[in-house]
Parts: structure tokens; C-alpha cells; sequence
């Protein structure tokens, strides 16, 4: 279950690395497929990561200048980066909505009132940064763990019951995504251990059964646009279910992948790939649609292709990321 981590000493949950692998390659399939495979996608694939936190989470004093090293800082960076390229470069190639006041843009970097136009995957950082600390801020309060998991329960019914109206993206967002992150550090990483083994014991052929449910989420009724990001899901609690059964199937199909090299490493390296790969998304579709003399909308529009464009992505990020790594490895919050 544990594996040396590349990038330090400390040791890694390999399940835990092919699941974050897994989910990254469908973050950029997703922002790149505009079929009926994004929308199923955007069914569980955000939940998945913050599932993830709150599974490796620990509660504690340092938790708030922790987080903020490793997730506000290469937020900063990224956005202010992707919005300086945006801004002076590919806005000169790419239309614009007219209305758009392209200054003020710069200014939602500090607080988020609608999706980024220069890289739209940017909302996770902060939404995980306050996520995280409200769950800090619970769990260094309250030891119980089963007044927790009401708390869990009564803002999953809060969130079905009622959207917050607001100009904050972040607010939204963590209105969201807080009760996955709690759901995951209630499951506890000291559980994987347990799980891991008793997945072990199971036949390979049986586990592969996983995929059945992730099948069957094509053909049932979603209820609405399922996406965290733009909290637009006709039921709540019905998006919070189907995003669970999906993570855990993706979970139980992950621990046939764990010698999987490239899925670890992918794995190891979300965060990377999610404040870096929306940019270059957008200039791989661009050359992808001038090759096959398409439209960028027609070409995201055959899954083929979409899957091919995220391909080429992620193999470009692959020397940038170890670029980045290697010589200003503290945009990461890595020493």
C-alpha cells in the first residue's frame, strides 16, 4: 500500500496516487469534452479530490499555515501567471465576450464572482483552502466524531434544501464541497489500510465489477448539470450520492492499477497539472482544429479527439512539471 514518494521521504498511499491519477486525467478530459463523456465527467470527478482531502486530512494548529503554503501560494502564482498570458497574449488570438471587463478579471483573483476565463480549473485552490480550514476549525473543537458526521449530514440536507445567494464563486463552491471532504476525513486515512487489505482478498475479476455502477450513471436521470464549480444541480443530495458511489468505484477499480508507474506519477502531480494544464489545454485544441481544418467547438466535439488532446496535454506537462519541480519546487510548497 505504501510507496517512496518521488519528490521526498515521505511515504505515499500508492491506492490513494493511482485514484488522484486517475481523477486528473478526467479533470483535463473534462475541460476538454464538450459530449455526453463531460457531462459524466462532471458527475464525480471534482468530489473525487475532495474526498481525497479529507481522507489524508489532520487536524491541528498548523494546519491554516500548512494549507496556505501548499495551496494558496501556487494559487496566487498560477492565476496571476495564466491571467498575465491571457490577458496580453492569447485574448489577442481568441474572442472575447464584449461585455467582458477583462480588468476586473484580475481584481476575482482576490474574490472569485464568476468562472475564470484564463483558467477556469482555479476555484479547486481556495475552495479546498477554506474547505479544509472549516473542517480544521470542527475537528480541533469537536472530538466526537458522531456529532461530525450529523454535521455532515444536516449540511448535506442544508445544501439540498438551499443555494446561498452570493457573488462569491468560493462561497458556493465550499457550500458544495465541504460534506465530501468531511465524508473523507470521517472514512480516515488510517482506514485505507483495512480497506486496501480486505480489496486484496477479493478476486481481481470481482473488483472490476466496479465499473458496472460508473456505467450505469450514463443511463440514469442526472437531475441537472452536476458541477461543483458552478454549484447547478437540481438535488443535492442526489448529486452527493451519485458523486459517492462513483469515487468508490473509481476507488475499488484504482487498486488494480497500483503498479501502474505513469498513473503514480500523474498522481503525485495534480496539483501541477491542475493550476497548469487549462492554458496549454487551449493551445493543443488550437492546433489540433488547424490540422484537421475544423472548428476548436466541432473538434471538442468527437471524443476522439477530446481524448486525444488530453493526451497530448498531459505529455507536455510532463517535462514542464519536472522542470518547475526541479529548480522553483517552492511554487508547490515543496522544499
Amino acid at each position: 500500500m505504501e510507496i517512496q514518494s518521488s519528490c521526498g521521504t515521505k511515504q505515499r498511499i500508492a491506492t490513494i496516487d493511482i485514484l488522484k491519477g486517475v481523477g486528473i486525467i478526467l479533470v483535463v478530459l473534462g475541460h476538454v469534452d464538450n459530449t455526453a463523456l463531460g457531462e459524466w465527467i462532471y458527475t464525480f470527478h471534482m468530489p473525487l479530490f475532495f474526498v481525497v482531502s479529507g481522507l489524508l486530512f489532520r487536524p491541528g494548529k498548523d494546519v491554516y499555515l500548512k494549507k496556505a503554503k501548499t495551496i494558496l501560494i501556487p494559487y496566487f502564482i498560477f492565476a496571476v501567471i495564466s491571467y498575465l498570458y491571457w490577458r496580453f497574449f492569447e485574448i489577442r488570438f481568441r474572442p472575447q465576450d464584449p461585455s467582458l471587463d477583462i480588468n476586473a478579471h484580475f481584481l476575482d483573483i482576490l474574490w472569485q464572482r464568476e468562472e475564470f476565463k484564463f483558467n477556469v480549473a482555479l476555484w479547486f485552490l481556495p475552495c479546498l483552502f477554506i474547505a479544509t480550514s472549516l473542517l480544521n476549525l470542527i475537528t480541533t473543537n469537536i472530538r466526537n466524531r458522531v456529532v461530525v458526521s450529523l454535521i455532515c449530514v444536516l449540511w448535506v440536507l442544508a445544501a439540498t434544501l438551499y443555494s446561498p445567494s452570493t457573488r462569491s464563486c468560493w462561497i458556493m463552491e465550499t457550500w458544495c464541497a465541504f460534506p465530501f471532504v468531511v465524508l473523507g476525513w470521517l472514512l480516515g486515512r488510517e482506514r485505507l489500510s483495512e480497506i486496501d487489505s480486505a480489496l486484496a482478498a477479493v478476486p481481481k475479476y470481482v473488483r472490476a465489477l466496479a465499473v458496472v455502477p460508473l456505467i450505469a450513471v450514463v443511463f440514469i436521470p442526472h437531475g441537472g448539470s452536476m458541477m461543483v464549480a458552478r454549484y447547478s444541480m437540481d438535488s443535492y443530495a442526489y448529486y452527493f450520492f451519485v458523486a459517492l458511489v462513483c469515487v468508490a468505484s473509481v476507488y475499488v477499480l484504482s487498486t488494480l492499477l497500483v503498479s501502474c508507474k505513469w498513473l503514480r506519477w500523474l498522481g503525485v502531480n495534480t496539483l501541477a497539472i491542475m493550476c497548469i494544464h487549462e492554458p496549454v489545454k487551449r493551445i493543443v485544441i488550437k492546433m489540433f482544429s488547424v490540422v484537421a481544418n475544423i472548428g476548436t467547438d466541432e473538434l471538442r466535439g468527437y471524443v476522439i479527439c477530446s481524448i486525444a488532446v488530453t493526451a497530448a496535454v498531459l505529455l507536455i506537462l510532463v517535462p514542464i512539471c519536472k522542470l518547475i519541480d526541479k529548480y522553483v519546487p517552492w511554487v508547490w510548497g515543496r522544499s
